[in-house]
């Protein structure tokens, strides 16, 4: 499947990169400009290529609703998954689902950011309404950026000393 972005197509050699690439897209100015391309090797990230494009870092967020919170959705029910994608939309993320939990968290959503540090405002505003508590977040990694990150690791094992020896 042949895959092209604005004419850039992705080979073999050339993979888009995340971070440009995604600014490619939102400001519609060339791949090229944004820096999007570039050379693949073992030791830089892969940007995978999901439905044509390169995807945003993932985090997984999670967080368990306040007794307030649990009654006013007794009281008057609404739908949190609408709630949750607003505020994270909002943020400039994506949120890709949403689902009510059990165990130790009562929700999970699974979104996208340019960066974490984009996250923690709409992470503030909801921990802030009283609505949640114990909320987390984990940057969750492809198994092609993971794959990337061993064949790193290979390459430069032989510079670490361990204290031990």
């Amino acid at each position: 499947m042949a895959i092209s972005v604005e004419g850039v197509a992705a080979t073999q050699d050339y993979i888009p990169d995340p971070l440009g690439f995604c600014k490619a897209q939102r400001s519609r100015i060339s791949p090229e400009k944004a820096g999007c391309a570039i050379e693949y090797s073992a030791d830089r990230p892969i940007c995978p290529i999901i439905e044509g494009g390169c995807h945003m870092p993932t985090f997984i967020v999670t967080g368990s609703y306040s007794a307030t919170a649990a009654r006013g959705m007794i009281d008057n029910p609404s739908n949190r998954e609408k709630a949750a994608r607003a505020i994270f939309e909002v943020a400039g993320g994506k949120m890709h689902s949403f689902y009510v939990t059990t165990g130790e968290t009562d929700w999970m959503a699974i979104t996208e950011f340019d960066d974490g540090a984009d996250l923690i405002p709409a992470l503030l505003v909801v921990g802030a309404s009283g609505a949640v508590s114990n909320v987390k977040t984990v940057r969750a990694y492809t198994g092609a950026e993971f794959k990337a990150a061993q064949e790193k690791a290979g390459k430069i094992a032989s510079t670490y000393r361990s204290p031990a020896k």
